[in-house]
């Protein structure tokens, strides 16, 4: 492509973004976790198998001081041991919601689903791992859309668990910040066992966010933008043209 051609489809992609006004959202809940803080992950795969176990899972308390409604979740992971995920496609994501049951969650949830339209974005940084094993792992940030759903006021518990089936070398972990005094974050590492929540200094939190798409305001949560489908365009073309972000993420 000429030096030319390239800045002109720039300029046209870039006047064509304009048309598109960003559609708002509220944030009904954030676990307050910076991508920089993330230091701990948990299987949360319902392909996950070893030894005894069929499936794990992981689940985080949510509290809120009045009921919500919510149709979109932002969450963190990695993908292990070969770090090579299929496309979304083949390996979708579901929610559940738990009540809480003194301090884990209920046996069955009161609400949850397949999350839809799932975009996957590598974050430029790694998730490394320390101690037993050894190695790093991209850290990816996900999006995606549920059914307007209603939170309680008080506390419930998220789960997200993935289902890489199709994906014969890989499992999805997801990731969350330990927090020794924290003890919001509960596992499950076996559908026919109990939930446990781990023992400082491994307890924590899940990394997440729950927030309220086309929103005209209100519900108490602070608003943010989200990109329009054509400014998901103008991002994914500029890429192709050079124009894409740094990354923190050494080549190679």
């Amino acid at each position: 492509m000429s030096c030319r051609t390239s800045t002109a489809a720039a300029a046209a992609l870039v006047a064509l973004s304009f048309l598109s006004t960003p559609a708002a959202a509220v944030v009904v809940f954030d676990s307050g976790i910076e991508l920089t803080d993330l230091d701990d992950g948990g299987v949360s795969d319902f392909d996950f198998e070893s030894l005894d176990n069929d499936g794990a899972q992981q689940a985080t308390l949510v509290t809120l001081p009045a009921a919500e409604d919510f149709n979109a979740i932002r969450w963190t992971g990695f993908y292990s041991p070969a770090d090579t995920p299929l496309p979304l496609g083949l390996g979708g994501f579901t929610f559940q919601l738990f009540a809480d049951a003194g301090g884990v969650p209920s046996t069955t949830p009161f609400a949850g689903g397949p999350i839809d339209s799932v975009v996957r974005t590598d974050s430029g940084l790694d998730f490394v791992f320390t101690g037993m094993i050894i190695g790093q792992r991209d850290i990816y940030e996900f999006t995606g859309r549920v059914p307007t759903t209603a939170l309680p006021a008080g506390t419930s518990y998220l789960s997200i668990i993935a289902n890489t089936t199709t994906d014969v070398d890989d499992t999805f972990s997801w990731l969350g910040q330990e927090q020794p005094a924290v003890t919001d974050w509960v596992r499950l590492l076996n559908p026919t066992e109990d939930w446990v929540q781990p023992l400082p200094p491994f307890s924590g939190r899940a990394d997440v966010t729950l927030l309220r798409r086309d929103a005209p305001g209100g519900g108490g949560g602070a608003e943010v933008p989200l990109p329009a489908p054509l400014a998901l365009l103008f991002a994914g073309v500029a890429s192709l043209l050079g124009l894409g972000r740094l990354r923190s993420r050494a080549p190679g």
